[in-house]
């Protein structure tokens, strides 16, 4: 399969089976997992790559494979999600720890942003975190994102967890990409 995006040092392609291995050491670390309420076994994260092929073929869009130079660095893209009775479109992201606090999360993020407007023509793109999730809220407002409200996420074995939901909509968005005027 063929690259889905461009960015300045990074490439997002559909992920593949052949990428089990590298994600699953993403997915396994309790350090990356930490939001989450367990890390994911190897059968996970085999199930997780199925379900990303299956929503590329149905809907165009999941998360994709980020690569630096070649080398797997980790997955962001969009996913359905719940929220209440509805259906939203939320940007999600796992970037292997030796890549943090270099930029490849955002860089990512908004070349998804820009797929999901341009392309998709979404006209709303969220991002659902855990409330102690502090980075990737830095993240959301980094993006542009505004505060939508909190959720309620419950888990296995009657786990909740108290999540706050951002927003990003397709007229912010272009009100932040417009160049400034004279």
């Amino acid at each position: 399969m063929s690259t889905i995006l461009h960015a300045n040092r990074i490439i997002l392609r559909p992920q593949r089976l052949t990428d089990l291995d590298s994600l699953h050491k993403i997915l396994s670390n309790q350090r990356v997992m930490k939001y989450y309420p367990k890390t994911y076994t190897r059968e996970d994260s085999e199930n997780w790559i199925l379900r990303n092929i299956e929503s590329y073929e149905k809907h165009c869009y999941g998360l994709w494979a980020v690569e630096k130079d070649g080398a797997f660095i980790g997955q962001c893209g969009i996913s359905n999600q719940k929220i209440n009775d509805r259906t939203v479109q939320e940007l999600g992201f796992h970037i292997d720890e030796l890549y943090w606090r270099k930029g490849f999360a955002f860089e990512a993020s908004q070349s998804c942003i820009k797929y999901g407007f341009n392309t998709l023509e979404l006209q709303n793109i969220y991002i659902i975190t855990s409330i102690d999730n502090v980075p990737a809220q830095q993240l959301a407002r980094k993006l542009g994102m505004i505060s939508d409200g909190k959720l309620i996420k419950s888990f296995c074995n009657n786990l909740k967890v108290e999540h706050l939901i951002f927003k990003l909509s397709k007229e912010m968005f272009k009100e932040s990409s417009s160049p400034a005027k004279p």
